[in-house]
């Protein structure tokens, strides 16, 4: 169940500070990854090796 539904329905309508920052705080560690993940992909010694370990 979502958060903001969760609250209307215990009757509390003042957002959750600490859900909000832990959800950023999962989206940002997702984007570091999949932008590590891009840049190893652009790397020419990472995908030689990736290619030659196949």
């Amino acid at each position: 169940m979502g958060e903001a539904r969760r609250r209307k329905l215990a009757g509390n309508t003042a957002p959750n500070k600490k859900w909000h920052e832990q959800k950023s705080a999962k989206r940002h560690v997702k984007q570091v990854k999949r932008r590590l993940k891009a840049d190893a992909g652009m790397n020419p010694l990472v995908m030689a090796a990736a290619l030659t370990s196949k």
